[in-house]
Parts: structure tokens; sequence; C-alpha cells
């Protein structure tokens, strides 16, 4: 009678084997569950790489495409300079572009007849294109100058523009007058949190271009005090801001440096801050006079 009872005991378990299962369980359960933090810690920091590695990128397509378009549709040098910067605590750099029509066709007119300095209306053979507020430039073959439009009599065909300012200089009948577009771009440390490059067009207020760019360096390779024979080597003279437009004149390559920090620290606590990274882009329309 006591057969039974004796094997249901021996088919049970006993509690050190019940305190060995539950320690194995705990041991693989905090195993798993460290195996799968760091996974997801590591992911994380993945992915905030890959995020800031793609507003370097941004960054750098948007500043090379607009470099390399400096000029474009606009008069070639010396009349006229595409671009402009400053070298304060942070650099910034203005790049000028020639607008473009719905055709794709670049919007410039001649003056219907010659216009004095000192007045700020003159007629021109066609308005089409050019906007109040906008961008535009007027010269010859010796001299030119900038200005932003105030009104225009119409939207097409022959009408006047008048200019914010009055004209510096004299233009004979037929001298051009083109739309342009200024982009600047620069640092902002205060509005979005973290360093921002950001970009202002016409004199509008700035807009983000990529988060998290904490360095903006612009320099310029002039072809001057190159070897003989000249040409583009790191021994040519490398300047921070061209002094004059004889200096822009020499402009044959610009140089740019951006370093990112990662908007958020990684699971370490430190700010991922890849090394920084420079290109080299050559404005398609500047003219490379040889130096000395």
């Amino acid at each position: 009678m006591d057969a039974a009872p004796r094997a249901n005991r021996d088919a049970g378990f006993t509690l050190i084997e019940l305190l060995v299962t539950v320690v194995i369980t705990a041991v693989l359960g905090s195993a798993i569950v460290s195996f799968f933090g760091t996974q997801m810690k590591f992911r994380s920091d993945t992915d905030l790489q890959a995020e800031t590695q793609q507003g370097l990128v941004a960054a750098f397509d948007s500043l090379t495409r607009d470099i390399r378009l400096a000029g474009a549709c606009l008069p070639t040098q010396p009349v006229f300079v595409p671009m402009a910067n400053s070298n304060n605590t942070s650099d910034n750099i203005t790049l000028r572009t020639g607008v473009m029509n719905a055709t794709t066709a670049c919007v410039v007119t001649t003056l219907a007849s010659a216009v004095t300095a000192g007045s700020p209306t003159f007629t021109v053979k066609d308005l089409s294109g050019f906007t109040v507020n906008g961008h535009a430039f007027i010269g010859d073959n010796t001299t030119g100058e900038l200005f932003t439009v105030r009104s225009l009599s119409g939207t097409s065909g022959q009408g006047t523009i008048t200019a914010t300012a009055p004209l510096a200089s004299d233009y004979a009948a037929a001298s051009g007058v083109y739309a342009l577009q200024e982009r600047k771009y620069s640092l902002d440390n205060v509005t979005y949190g973290l360093p921002t490059l950001v970009r202002s067009i016409d004199g509008q207020a700035a807009v983000p271009v990529a988060a998290g760019i904490q360095q903006f360096q612009v320099e310029y390779r002039l072809n001057s005090g190159c070897p003989t024979p000249p040409s583009l080597t790191p021994d040519c003279i490398k300047t921070a801001v061209p002094a004059n437009n004889a200096e822009w004149n020499q402009v044959s390559e610009v140089i740019v440096t951006l370093r990112a920090q990662s908007p958020r620290a990684l699971s370490t606590g430190q700010l991922f801050v890849p090394q920084a990274t420079t290109v080299r882009v050559q404005p398609r329309n500047i003219l490379v006079y040889q130096g000395s």
C-alpha cells in the first residue's frame, strides 16, 4: 500500500531542484535582458551617429551645390564677383547666382536707354522675371553694381525698374541687367538649442540647413604665389578672406571645413563628434587669372 505514494513523491521536484531552476532561469533572463539592452543601446548609438553624418552630408551638399553655381547666368569676373565672405568668430559665405525663369532661361535684359549716376530709375527692354524686393546687378564691360528692386512698372515687356538706392555709376544703353539671388550661409548657435548651419536668401529670415554643425570654416585658394608654371597646388596662397576684388579675381578654389556633433549624447554620456571634414570646390563661373 505504500508503493504508490512513494512513487508519487519520487516523481516530484525537491526544494533544492526548484531553487536551482529559479536561479538558472534568473541568470538566463538577466543575460537576455542585458543582451537586448546592449543591442538597443548599440542601435540607438548607431542611429545617432548616422543622423549626425547625414546632417554633415546635407550641409556639404547644399554648400557645394551653391558654390559651384556661384555666378551662373551672371557676368564673368572681374566686373562681377559672385561671392562675399566675412571671417569673424564664425565664418559665413554669400553666394550669388542668376535667377532662372520657368523655362530654365536666365533672367537677363538690357537697358533701353542710358542712365546716369544718381538716378534710381531706369528703363529696360524686358521686365520678365524681375521681382519687387529681388536682388539684381547692372553692369557693362568696365563697371557694375548690385541693387535691390523697389518697384516695377509692369511684369513683362519694356518698362522701368526703380532701385532702393540711386545708381553709383553711368551706364550706356544696352548695358546688362541681371536678376540674381543671394544665399548666405552661417552658423546659428542660439535659436535651435544646438549649433545649426542656416541659410538666408536675399536677406530674408534664415532657415536651418543642418543641425549639429559646430564648426564652419571657409578658406580660399588663390591662383597667386604658385610655382612656375602656375598650377593649383598647396603651395598657392590660401587666405581666410580675399582682401579686395583683385584677390577675389584670383580665387580658384573654395575650401570648406565642417565639424558636426550629435544632437544628443551617446549611451556613454558623450556627444558623438566625428573628425572635421573638408571639401574643395571650384566655382564654375570664376575665371582664373594667372598670378605671379
